[in-house]
């Protein structure tokens, strides 16, 4: 009967699923059987939809980093990838945007594809444009962070640095653009 009543009145809808506490205040409202507490504990742990729905109070969002303004132009950058966007006559659906973090000079180039490839065809256009820089701050990306752009990046010397994840914000300045774009 110990099932029964548990159902009753945690798996019920009038139960909802309302977690330890709740459901043995409402099966001691008329109900008693010896370890009420364990019992009930164990049944709402091993609780299939509970735990898929559960909220974690662990602080799982990286903190905002500062990275310090440079001293000249174009030796830091921001990039970022924007799209993918309705096709365009030329075939292209996404936009590299790199903006310097000095002057706030905006380079845009658009691309058939975001693959890794077509981002070092980007960054080269980039550098061609305006010198191989000091620093790339982009996202944890798989573009930003495949084997292509590392070598790339080490045979020009240009440090990466990444952004934590799932902190978009980091990235404010190039992200501004693509509200924009």
């Amino acid at each position: 009967m110990r099932n029964l009543v548990l159902h009753m009145c945690h798996d019920s809808p009038l139960g909802g699923h309302s977690g330890i506490k709740n459901t043995i205040d409402r099966v001691r409202e008329h109900y008693y059987f010896s370890r009420l507490s364990k019992i009930v504990s164990e049944y709402v742990r091993t609780c299939h939809v509970c735990q898929i729905r559960k909220t974690s109070s662990v602080h799982t969002k990286a903190g905002i980093i500062s990275f310090p303004t440079p001293s000249a132009p174009f030796q830091v950058w921001e990039v970022d990838l924007c799209g993918p966007f309705p096709l365009s006559s030329a075939g292209h659906s996404h936009i590299f945007t790199a903006v310097d973090m000095f002057i706030k000079l905006v380079f845009a180039v658009p691309l058939h594809n975001c693959d890794a490839l077509s981002l070092c065809h980007a960054l080269f256009q980039l550098f061609s444009s305006y010198g191989v820089c000091h620093t790339l701050l982009s996202d944890q990306g798989s573009e930003f962070i495949s084997k292509g752009t590392k070598e790339l990046c080490k045979m020009l010397e240009v440090s990466q640095e990444f952004t934590p994840s799932f902190a978009h914000h980091c990235l404010g300045t190039c992200e501004r653009s693509h509200r924009t774009l």
